[in-house]
């Protein structure tokens, strides 16, 4: 089984953070490691949220955990109110998921001060909280970050590959037309791309051809609508009118009665007029879409 890089990092991010603990005055490298680990994600922005919202609620449960460790430490209506107290701050702030850590923090310093300062102890778990998040930032950002742009290219590239192929079969056969087949390479392409508007918002720099890339995701999701109309339609029997033959044959060069199953079927008889038009309508505008995607390549 292959070891992940991602895995590899949070080893890394751990033994860094016992490391700095034996160098430096760190109090507990424990609540730096779980910092770390809980940080380290599939992304440097994953990180970066992670991060932030773990500082956010270090800060906040620090706080509260001191002000009530200095009333009365480990009384136990004062751990209820002041669970009360940090939920409603974090929610206040809209910081939902900060809520937990915060909790945390607090129920560690109200409870475990065993004697101990609470303000000392209250800014040595900030402290190392904090520790093991930079440490875990820092080691995804700089070791193999995540490629969320080659990502973007590859899923493009993947839907690319198979979107003249997958196109053909629907306008052949739209009624037993793979939909969700289309449907995951566009979801691919539409979470790479998620993804890296995401590292852009952050800390990271931007693919050059981001723009295309999205307008070639809205094109294929316009073909994707088009797909499934076509296969709610009831009849088998739809035949390409002549204008949109010629852009069938021209799209994939190839010849449109030799791509039929049954030549019969070019018989104007066996259509349903009703039908037809609403299959030639959706065919028309799908050649729309491949002829612009043909004119305007993406150079990936």
């Amino acid at each position: 089984m292959k070891i992940g890089m991602r895995t590899i990092k949070t080893a890394l991010s751990v033994s860094i953070c016992i490391l700095i603990s034996r160098v430096f005055p760190i109090n507990n490298a424990l609540y730096a490691c779980i910092a770390a680990i809980i940080t380290m994600g599939s992304s440097v922005s994953n990180s970066y949220k992670s991060g932030l919202n773990r500082i956010k609620g270090t800060i906040v449960g620090a706080l509260v955990g001191l002000v009530m460790s200095l009333i009365a430490p480990g009384n136990i209506l004062l751990v209820g109110i002041g669970i009360v107290i940090i939920i409603t701050i974090c929610n206040y702030f809209k910081w939902d998921k900060s809520i937990a850590t915060s909790c945390t923090v607090f129920c560690v310093i109200f409870i475990s001060l065993n004697g101990r300062s609470p303000l000392e102890y209250s800014i040595y778990r900030t402290l190392d909280t904090i520790i093991g998040i930079v440490v875990s930032l820092v080691v995804n950002y700089t070791i193999a970050p995540p490629k969320i742009h080659e990502n973007v290219v590859i899923s493009y590239k993947s839907l690319k590959d198979e979107l003249f192929n997958l196109c053909k079969s629907a306008i052949l056969n739209p009624i037993e037309f793979n939909l969700n087949e289309f449907k995951h390479y566009i979801d691919a392409l539409e979470s790479s791309i998620k993804m890296h508007d995401e590292e852009v918002s952050s800390i990271t720099e931007g693919l050059e051809l981001i723009d295309d890339y999205k307008e070639f995701m809205k094109e294929t999701k316009k073909l994707y609508i088009y797909f499934e109309m076509m296969s709610t339609m009831q009849e088998d029997l739809l035949i390409l009118n002549s204008d949109n033959r010629k852009s069938y044959e021209e799209i994939f060069n190839s010849t449109y009665e030799i791509e039929l199953k049954d030549i019969k079927l070019l018989k104007e008889s066996f259509i349903i007029e009703e039908e037809n038009i609403v299959y030639n309508y959706n065919v028309n505008k799908i050649c729309n879409i491949l002829r612009n995607i043909q004119n305007n390549p993406i150079k990936a």
